[in-house]
């Protein structure tokens, strides 16, 4: 009896033809494209140049608020201002447009890890807050888990405050898993004043790492310690109290991007084994 040549198995010549008939498996983008894509780091989608030159210009005049709570830098020049957003963010001066070199960020956030783990497998205190809850708090909880997972004493109070924010509303910190926010007791506030470090500072055994952005960063670093700070190119002082010799680990990104934008960042504190072939890349 002659059987269905239909309901035959298929001969390897098929099999293989299928196969290279099928469409390829795409590689999954990278950590670095991926931040380049949501803006984290490459052009930016909030600053212009003439806006960043105008921060620039504030902060080698002092102005306060430019300065994000450290002090007046004596002999600063809006050149050498300059020549730090070239350095930390690949700041091209030539350019109408602003872009933030992703390799630069990269390698700074994974200095700034560096830091909290060195930090963190040593027993130290680490008191950690943000300006800009409702993009940054995501890292900010991913540096907070990671300290606490070395051995880290993670600080935290149930509140502090009230204080005058800059735009006057009256706020207090609360912690939300070991980190710092601002609240007026209905929403989380962004103010990017130091109020906020100081009144860290005054309600937390003295730490001895502090990682945040904006004023809670220069607040710290005024007042002496050792700071691990995310920021802006608007946030330029910052790094050149750096480069000025302030124990400052500045990591140059977008701040004001969606809290998903940031997840390849929030995988690297999260990585079991921290060597660097097991980073993401």
């Amino acid at each position: 009896m002659t059987r269905n040549a239909s309901r035959r198995p298929p001969i390897l010549e098929d099999l293989q033809s299928r196969a290279s008939s099928q469409p390829a498996r795409r590689k999954p983008p990278s950590a670095r494209s991926q931040l380049v894509r949501s803006r984290v780091f490459g052009r930016h989608d909030r600053l212009g140049s003439a806006e960043v030159r105008a921060v620039m210009r504030r902060v080698a005049a002092g102005d306060p608020a430019s300065l994000l709570g450290l002090a007046p830098m004596e002999g600063l020049t809006a050149a050498e201002v300059a020549q730090v957003a070239r350095d930390v963010w690949g700041w091209d001066s030539g350019d109408s447009s602003v872009s933030m070199s992703p390799d630069l960020g990269i390698a700074a956030f994974e200095a700034a890890r560096e830091r909290v783990v060195d930090v963190a497998k040593r027993g130290g205190r680490i008191a950690i807050g943000t300006t800009r809850p409702a993009s940054l708090l995501g890292i900010h909880l991913g540096f907070a888990r990671l300290a606490k997972s070395l051995g880290g004493d993670v600080l935290e109070t149930p509140q502090a405050g009230p204080f005058d924010t800059s735009a006057r509303v009256r706020a207090r910190l609360w912690w939300i898993e070991g980190v710092a926010v601002m609240t007026d007791g209905d929403g989380l506030l962004g103010d990017p004043s130091p109020a906020s470090a100081r009144e860290m500072l005054f309600d937390l055994p003295p730490p001895d790492l502090v990682v945040g952005d904006r004023g809670i960063a220069g607040g710290a670093a005024a007042a002496g310690v050792e700071v691990v700070a995310l920021a802006d190119l608007d946030a330029v002082a910052l790094a050149v109290a750096a480069s000025r010799g302030l124990p400052i680990t500045v990591v140059p990104l977008n701040e004001r991007r969606s809290p998903s934008s940031y997840a390849p960042l929030v995988k690297m504190l999260a990585a079991e084994d921290l060597k660097p072939e097991n980073i993401p890349t």
